[in-house]
């Protein structure tokens, strides 16, 4: 008869048995930190912070030029006639015959330009013509500037010469075209309108 036999197992030793820990004693284990704070880039705010910067200077700008435009539209623009008569006037002075024709044919034609529907600045010489026909002014005025013009080319261009007694005619004849085509005053006395010199 087999006996049981009986396993005897040897009860633990009250060494074995880890003792209670403390909060105090957890010293080794650290809090999870917290989300590191990105650092702020501060290039896209001072170009923003620019921009309004200068729209609001371009804004002042803008606002100072209409004011002094609107200032100085209150005194009187001078009439076209006063301007080519200065103009004309200082080309008295004048000696060279390439820069005289130049000027005497700029004048002339920003004068008509002005005083007419013709664009004569933009016009070449055989464009011209037909409007100079047309023009409140008597035949021998309506002959002598077409010539003019035909006659100064050459010189403006080819480098041609012109005498003085030629420059001074020419140059009298643009001031009797301009003092034929002024605008009517009139008299002091009657009222009556009254056109620039006769005898044109």
């Amino acid at each position: 008869m087999v006996m049981s036999q009986s396993t005897n197992m040897p009860a633990p030793s009250s060494d074995a048995v880890p003792p209670s820990l403390s909060v105090e004693d957890m010293t080794d284990i650290i809090d999870i930190k917290g989300p590191a704070p990105l650092p702020v880039d501060w290039t896209a705010v001072w170009w923003i912070a620019g921009l309004l910067a200068l729209l609001g200077l371009a804004l002042l700008a803008w606002m100072w030029f209409k004011r002094r435009r609107r200032r100085d539209g209150n005194v009187p623009a001078v009439p076209p006639h006063v301007r080519a008569e200065q103009a004309l006037s200082a080309l008295e002075d004048e000696t060279g015959a390439r820069p005289f024709y130049f000027r005497l044919s700029a004048v002339l034609r920003r004068y008509i330009e002005e005083t007419t529907s013709v664009r004569a600045m933009e016009m070449t010489t055989e464009e011209l013509g037909p409007h100079l026909d047309v023009l409140p002014v008597d035949d021998a005025v309506r002959r002598g500037l077409k010539a003019l013009f035909r006659g100064a080319d050459p010189v403006k261009f080819a480098g041609l010469d012109a005498t003085r007694d030629a420059m001074r005619r020419d140059l009298e004849l643009a001031g009797r075209f301009v003092s034929a085509t002024r605008p009517q005053e009139k008299d002091g006395d009657g009222g009556r309108a009254r056109k620039g010199k006769k005898g044109v």
